[in-house]
């Protein structure tokens, strides 16, 4: 079905449109990010350091995601649109898949392109619910 995909011969459907949608909202995310006036971008950097967040998309953990991060290389390595990750090392070295899920929620709730308000509420998803 997707022939060249790391490990695997055939990922499911869920796990590669996940990716897509996932790689999608980092793409916009990332390019917001670099619309931003200076301090507004300083201001997300220092939001995320004292957060612990990032403002780059990492990829996924190759153990424990496994799945995501083959789909997320061969994705970056072919596709045109994501040839920005294919120099990144796209093994997050820790689970990030739920973070990723969480902004996604929030990127869908957006309206048009995304303004500074929205970039700093899918840097503070990257946390969780439990400090927002």
């Amino acid at each position: 079905m997707y022939p060249g995909i790391c490990d695997l011969q055939h990922p499911p459907p869920e796990i590669v449109g996940e990716v897509f949608q996932i790689m999608s909202m980092w793409l916009a995310f990332e390019d917001a990010i670099a619309k931003l006036k200076p301090a507004q971008k300083r201001s997300l950097e220092d939001q995320a350091k004292a957060d612990g967040c990032s403002l780059d998309f990492l990829g996924f953990d190759k153990n424990y995601e496994a799945e995501h991060c083959s789909v997320a290389t061969y994705v970056a390595r072919i596709w045109n649109d994501y040839e920005r990750y294919a120099g990144r090392d796209l093994n997050s070295h820790m689970p990030v898949l739920e973070k990723h899920r969480a902004m996604v929620v929030k990127f869908g709730a957006t309206k048009g392109p995304l303004k500074f308000k929205d970039l700093q509420a899918l840097l503070r998803a990257q946390i969780g619910p439990v400090f927002h």
